[in-house]
């Protein structure tokens, strides 16, 4: 009974939809209510029929939290696509040429867009409303560390040997006794015993000034136990880190991902409130910070309020800024992390926030190329390749496993290869070709043999990979996949990418190829 009622409010939510994207379609028409809505309203009973129909077979109403949100939106995308098919077909079969082309396909893209926004508003309510969920991940008890456990490191800078009184004791009696958790996280992930007291510093801070007195490379420990978030300047912050650090020195401090400073409007608010909340932090603390000129305007007027941030954003600047984030700490509704400096600042150009990115990648004789994408993953996420790949490794296809860089719609757009669009420039250019090996990054080729890098560097890469080809599962199978590609096509080009394409092609529409 429960099932339904709950599918008889989705089918009168749908029907009121499609009434809305209607009376918005003739809404532009001269003389709507005298000419239009006559004319109209008996075919739109027909149509509201076909649409209610074809939602009821293809299962529209059928969502599920346990799905992904790109899973139900399949679901309705598909049972769209396929009433307006019909509606297409009767229009056609029967000569109705004379009704308005707007009005109809008006309808449709209104309700389907329509329909889309209900789906995130409930999908993302509903999941943050699961009591069960949110108690799990905002009051679930920290991470204890064991020293014998197997972490996530990659292999840090030594420090040499101190004869002087180091900082560990002081940190565990004094400056974090009362938080043995993140001082044994910390005491894991230094070399707490080899730090001078008098070259570390605890703080607790947010400006700027307050660690501009330090000398250069005076210190090998700087804890700031204020979230990034709250920082003025954070990238001018995280320079003067750099600089006041020694090479191989420490920096730990923490951040509030914005997912869950969300969780939190959940649970205090009730649904409809704690939405608004949600729309009103992410437009005041994270979009408009980040549009130029007005930018300036928010910093002039509030440089002190807090900033919305994913916790891809916040490791990747801290990546950018010199440093090799060792691992990662979620308590208290905050994440922490330890980072050690292996380098001063390097000449880097600035990231981009806007939808278009390009991306450095590796290129034919191993020459650096630029690739034009549409953004799937968060500021700054480029620089976290490494860090994510030793944490994750790769899962089946030679992606990035519980890659938590990519966008809420990032896994969307790279469905439907729409993120891929922009490469047409990279393809007019030259810098690749329709088929051919993957553009990769410097860090992903590393990972490849001396052999198959050898003979990467002797092609240009390609829009349409031999992956689609031959559906490799390990990244192994992915290095023979284009080992065999290479060494037919170095024999024979044109008709080695005509084969590969049509391959490619048929196992993309009949065999739903995809690569992740």
């Amino acid at each position: 009974m429960k099932i339904l009622t709950k599918r008889k409010i989705a089918i009168f939510l749908n029907l009121l939809i499609v009434i809305i994207a209607f009376l918005i379609a003739i809404w532009p028409k001269s003389a709507t209510v005298r000419v239009y809505l006559p004319k109209y309203w008996r075919p739109f009973i027909g149509f509201t029929i076909i649409w209610l129909s074809s939602a009821i077979i293809s299962g529209k109403y059928n969502f599920n939290l346990k799905k992904k949100f790109i899973d139900n939106w399949l679901i309705i995308f598909r049972s769209d696509l396929t009433g307006f098919s019909i509606i297409l077909a009767l229009l056609y079969i029967f000569n109705y040429f004379y009704y308005s082309r707007w009005i109809v396909i008006g309808t449709v893209g209104i309700s389907f867009t329509l329909e889309t926004l209900f789906l995130t508003f409930w999908y993302y309510t509903k999941k943050f409303q699961k009591d069960k969920d949110i108690s799990t991940y905002i009051t679930a008890p920290p991470k204890v560390y064991d020293e014998s456990a197997e972490v996530f490191t990659k292999k840090l800078i030594e420090l040499p040997e101190t004869s002087a009184d180091s900082i560990l004791q002081r940190l565990k009696t004094i400056y974090l006794e009362d938080d043995t958790t993140l001082f044994e996280f910390t005491k894991q992930n230094t070399q707490l015993d080899r730090i001078p007291a008098d070259k570390a510093e605890v703080l607790y801070t947010h400006h700027l000034y307050n660690i501009k007195h330090k000398a250069p490379g005076s210190q090998l420990l700087f804890v700031n136990l204020h979230e990034v978030n709250g920082w003025n300047q954070i990238n001018e912050y995280l320079k003067q880190v750099n600089s006041n650090l020694q090479t191989g020195g420490y920096f730990v401090t923490c951040g509030e991902d914005y997912r869950k400073r969300h969780l939190k409007y959940f649970q205090k608010y009730p649904g409809f409130l704690a939405a608004i909340a949600t729309i009103n932090d992410f437009i005041f603390r994270r979009i408009i910070q980040h549009i130029p000129f007005i930018r300036e305007v928010y910093f002039a007027l509030f440089q002190e309020m807090y900033k919305s941030f994913s916790q891809s954003e916040i490791l990747g600047r801290i990546v950018y800024n010199g440093f090799d984030i060792i691992d990662v700490l979620e308590k208290d509704n905050l994440f922490y992390f330890v980072a050690q400096k292996h380098t001063d600042l390097p000449p880097r150009e600035d990231p981009v926030y806007g939808p278009l990115i390009k991306l450095k990648r590796v290129g034919k004789s191993g020459k650096t190329i630029f690739i034009y994408k549409l953004r799937t993953m968060f500021p700054y996420a480029e620089y976290l390749q490494e860090f994510v790949f030793l944490k994750n490794k790769l899962k089946k296809g030679g992606k990035i496993k519980d890659d938590f860089r990519i966008l809420p719609y990032g896994n969307l757009l790279r469905r439907l290869w729409i993120d891929e669009l922009p490469q047409i420039i990279n393809l007019f250019r030259g810098d690749i070709k329709l088929v051919g090996v993957r553009a990769i990054s410097n860090h992903y080729f590393s990972l490849y043999s001396p052999e198959v890098q050898e003979l990467r560097q002797k092609v240009t890469p390609g829009l349409i990979p031999p992956f689609y080809v031959d559906m490799p599962h390990t990244f192994k199978e992915i290095m023979e996949s284009e080992s065999r590609y290479i060494e037919k096509y170095l024999k024979s080009p044109i008709i080695t990418d005509i084969d590969y394409f049509f391959k490619a092609l048929y196992n993309i529409i009949f065999r739903h190829a995809r690569s992740g």
